[in-house]
């Protein structure tokens, strides 16, 4: 029923839009009952202005559109991002569930540095550098998740977006991961007279994979803590193989 009515609504737009110069022209030339109706206009100014009409209600319609088409598109690429995020994470949960069975595992994985390179707001958006410290050419690295736990262990933020702008790392090549993360305070009020309490024994856990050059699939998770969220933290993180 909804469809018919949108159908005959466009039905009776497009008419009105294709009839409105016939409409117009027997308007114009129609002797008006009083001279108030006189005007200096021709019918080819009327029927201009009447075009001009079309093509910013046409160009209005277009952005409206293409506005709506590219929020479905951020919504889909997002969702895509969520469920890729939780499909590592599952992986990444069984494969350390297995590499604590497998004790005898004696492979070499690369080996990484990382680094806090800055924030916006109080560790809010987070840019960490990563850095392929070992000679073995590390592929794929994928990040999983991006946690900051209080001194209880309870989760109380986590990215809603990682990226990071290179995938492969050779020995000494560092990439750039890029966090989409909320800031680490409380705030009381809004505007300069708010109110800033920082938090204190917070643990920022960074957990990702990489391949390593025979395409076996390595896991780690690395681990900042922080004293105060006041304080911006310089040392290398400290990172462990889980997987």
């Amino acid at each position: 029923m909804k469809k018919i009515l949108w159908i005959a609504l466009l039905l009776i737009v497009v008419g009105a839009i294709i009839s409105m110069p016939w409409i117009v022209d027997k308007i114009f030339y129609t002797e008006p009952p009083a001279d108030f109706f006189y005007t200096h206009y021709e019918v080819s100014d009327i029927l201009s202005y009447y075009a001009s009409v079309l093509s910013l209600l046409g160009t209005a319609i277009l952005g409206i559109l293409t506005l709506r088409q590219n929020k479905i598109a951020q919504e889909k690429s997002e969702e895509v991002n969520r469920l890729q995020l939780e499909l590592q994470r599952k992986s990444m949960a069984m494969a350390e569930a297995q590499y604590k069975k497998d004790e005898d595992d004696n492979s070499l994985p690369p080996k990484f540095e990382i680094t806090l390179k800055g924030y916006s707001g109080t560790y809010c958006n987070m840019r960490l550098e990563i850095k392929n410290v070992s000679s073995i050419i590390a592929s794929s690295i994928s990040p999983i998740s991006l946690v900051a736990t209080n001194v209880d262990n309870q989760k109380i933020a986590s990215a809603k977006e990682l990226k990071i702008d290179a995938r492969s790392l050779s020995s000494a090549q560092a990439a750039m991961i890029e966090s989409v993360f909320p800031e680490l305070v409380l705030r009381e009020g809004t505007g300069y007279g708010a109110k800033i309490q920082y938090l204190n024994d917070i643990k920022l856990l960074f957990e990702f994979s990489c391949e390593d050059e025979l395409s076996k699939v390595y896991y780690f998770r690395a681990t900042a803590t922080l004293a105060t969220t006041k304080d911006y933290y310089k040392n290398i993180w400290e990172i462990e193989r889980v997987g």
